[in-house]
């Protein structure tokens, strides 16, 4: 799977430059039922967008899409839009990581946060946490714009700031939420999957990543 370009040290994806139903960059190939593609069904912004469609699958997660991130270490900046399908809603997993993506190569995770299938939005509690932290609860069927920032690089602090609200909304803001795994260091990694194992869909639109 080719991850997309990143330019001048900032990615942006719209999935305007795709065709209908073609699975974009960073797509991976549909599976079943699950599968990634390009829809023109109510985006964010602009006339297309992702649909990601979810189904019991023996990869828990698929469906799946990820960008690539090259920056030198410093001050990560993320911004999406994410929708939930009112009718048939799929769990949804965003979440950085530190991988080269060889094979055999084992990850560690930054910034982890899950939209569940009722519309509740929570982050990974870190490697030492009980539970999930709370970040809100949000109608299905409605564009939410996501934000998460922190620094990456050897000495930095290991939790990061998430924005979450309504796309053309006010945002709520939390600070100090811990990375989920000590050992992220290097964020080169960026992914939306559908971690569900019942029918569902979600959204994605307007992703940037600098």
């Amino acid at each position: 799977v080719a991850a997309p370009e990143e330019t001048s040290g900032v990615f942006a994806e719209d999935f305007e430059d795709y065709d209908v139903n073609e699975v974009p960059d960073g797509g991976v190939a549909p599976d079943g039922e699950t599968c990634v593609m390009v829809t023109d069904a109510e985006p964010a912004s602009g006339m297309q967008c992702a649909v990601f469609t979810d189904a019991p699958v023996k990869d828990a997660w698929k469906p799946h899409w990820y960008a690539s991130r090259s920056r030198d270490p410093g001050v990560v900046r993320f911004s999406c839009a994410v929708k939930l399908d009112a009718g048939l809603p799929a769990m949804l997993d965003l979440e950085f990581r530190d991988w080269d993506m060889g094979a055999g190569v084992g990850y560690e995770t930054g910034p982890y946060i899950r939209f569940f299938a009722d519309g509740s939005v929570k982050a990974g509690s870190g490697p030492d946490g009980p539970d999930w932290i709370p970040l809100g609860q949000f109608p299905l069927g409605n564009w939410l714009r996501v934000e998460v920032e922190f620094e990456d690089g050897p000495g930095k602090p290991k939790t990061y700031t998430a924005r979450i609200g309504p796309w053309d909304g006010g945002l709520r803001t939390f600070t100090e939420l811990p990375f989920q795994d000590l050992g992220f260091e290097r964020c080169n990694w960026v992914g939306f999957a559908g971690t569900g194992n019942e029918p569902g869909k979600f959204y994605v639109d307007a992703v940037t990543v600098e």
